[in-house]
């Protein structure tokens, strides 16, 4: 086990918290070239962890590292979402989302993704420095001076960025001086494991019975379930929660019960994602109700849109102004997910309950806040995304999994017409080789486009530019823009 002494006394990027933000960002990084190192306050890996739902977008972003497969071997494909309240069935969504590559999500326990995303760090040539915590951070003008303690004593580390992956407890956001906003009220929550027995209804589904003190059921393997409930001060919170079961399904008993928790939730968000060369990413960044289920997908889709963005400054493709596309493209996302949290738990108090048609607004928004491709499909105010013309999927917007370069790189996709194509080609290429992205591809014929068209897919799978094929200016512009040189 590497203790925090080995750490390199220089990196180019200091990871802290070794949860599945932390572990893809690092592993992102590395894959692009950049020395990127991860530590963790905990001695070991933890075994066991309260997120269990992967959605359909964060399927996306593991196939894309091709880490994919042994998540949906192992876990649940959960394709559907339904919502009861008052001992009534009220409505159920599908789980996979339109245009999708994956029409599921996949209920699995938080600890088997870590252990896939380790792995695949390892394989990487790195490893976790567990037992480090961060003490303090001094910034300065080309870096960060970060002061660990671990169990051999303390050890500095000088990194050229540092980004805080460590929890709504953790240290980064603290040391760096970072304030909390929006807090929500503190509610408090029980989760375990169990086994349902009967269960009759399809397993693969996720079930929110929002009567008091509600009741929400995530599949796991092996006909598992993860309970999440909001029991009453000083009850048992599985024989609270199992009497809202009961409405439903009359002969239910929860079996070997597993993992008895009571937490705290705290909802916030941070006042920034960015003071100068710290940044924060998952839960250090953005806290929601497991109402509404999303902040580890959320902080994989961070440390997503942040690792091809570091890689570019440390690569020196781009001025460092391209980091504060960070903040402005990810934080509206955490302010959406706090918010369809808040109405969640609107639903399971009883607020919002005046009349019929209120609830269903409610509830209707529950229902459409499961994947990132239902409550924002796009980045639309993003200051780097430029649409100059043509058609079909515009900026900021997810593009087909199919697009998207395995080597997170960008990419140029062309929709015409074979042969109008087939012409703009090698001009593409030796664009595509002076800027550094992956080659080249034309979408299948049935795809052509009119006007002939060319999307800029970046290394995150969003849409970065869509122009008319052949405008070269275009192109130029938005590498411009990226890299800081425009203007």
């Amino acid at each position: 086990m590497a203790h925090a002494s080995e750490l390199p006394a220089e990196v180019d990027v200091l990871v802290v918290g070794a949860g599945p933000t932390g572990l893809l960002l690092t592993i992102a990084l590395r894959r692009l070239g950049i020395d990127a190192h991860l530590i963790d306050r905990n001695s070991a890996p933890l075994t066991w962890d309260r997120a269990t739902v992967i959605t359909a977008r964060s399927l996306e972003i593991l196939d894309q590292l091709g880490l994919v497969d042994p998540i949906v071997d192992r876990g649940v494909h959960i394709r559907e979402i339904v919502v009861a309240v008052d001992g009534t069935l009220l409505d159920a969504a599908d789980a996979g989302q339109p245009g999708a590559t994956y029409p599921y999500n996949v209920g699995l326990a938080e600890d088997e993704l870590e252990r896939v995303l380790r792995t695949d760090l390892a394989r990487h040539g790195s490893v976790v420095y567990w037992g480090a915590s961060l003490h303090q951070l001094t910034q300065g003008a080309d870096g960060v001076e970060a002061v660990l303690v671990g169990e051999r004593g303390p050890a500095m580390v000088r990194a050229r960025w540092l980004v805080g992956c460590d929890g709504f407890h953790g240290a980064t956001r603290h040391a760096a001086g970072i304030d909390r906003c929006r807090v929500h009220p503190d509610r408090e929550w029980a989760v375990f494991d169990a086994t349902v027995q009967p269960w009759t209804s399809p397993i693969e589904a996720t079930y929110a019975y929002l009567d008091g003190p509600g009741a929400i059921l995530t599949p796991l393997p092996d006909r598992r379930w993860r309970v999440y409930t909001r029991p009453a001060p000083d009850t048992d919170a599985v024989a609270e929660t199992l009497s809202v079961l009961q409405r439903y399904h009359s002969t239910a008993q929860f079996a070997d019960v597993a993992h008895l928790s009571h937490f705290t939730c705290h909802s916030m968000i941070a006042a920034e994602y960015r003071r100068d060369r710290v940044f924060l990413a998952g839960d250090a960044a953005h806290v929601c109700s497991p109402a509404q289920g999303q902040g580890m997908n959320i902080g994989l889709h961070d440390a997503h849109n942040l690792s091809w963005k570091l890689a570019m400054v440390l690569h020196e493709a781009a001025d460092d102004g391209l980091l504060d596309s960070y903040a402005a493209e990810r934080r509206p996302i955490g302010e959406a997910v706090i918010d369809a949290g808040d109405s969640a738990d609107r639903v399971e108090d009883g607020r919002g309950r005046a009349d019929d048609s209120q609830r269903r607004r409610e509830l209707e928004r529950l229902l459409t806040v499961d994947d990132e491709r239902t409550w924002t499909i796009d980045y639309p105010n993003s200051p780097i995304v430029l649409d100059r013309g043509g058609a079909g999927v515009p900026p900021g917007a997810i593009a087909p999994q199919s697009w998207s370069s395995n080597d997170l790189r960008h990419r140029a996709v062309v929709s015409a017409s074979p042969n109008f194509a087939d012409r703009q080609l090698p001009h593409l290429r030796s664009a595509a080789d002076a800027f550094g992205w992956s080659p080249p591809m034309c979408t299948a014929p049935n795809g052509a486009l009119d006007p002939p068209t060319v999307h800029v897919v970046r290394p995150d799978g969003y849409v970065g530019l869509r122009a008319d094929l052949g405008d070269d200016a275009a192109l130029d512009e938005y590498v411009a823009v990226e890299s800081g040189s425009a203007g």
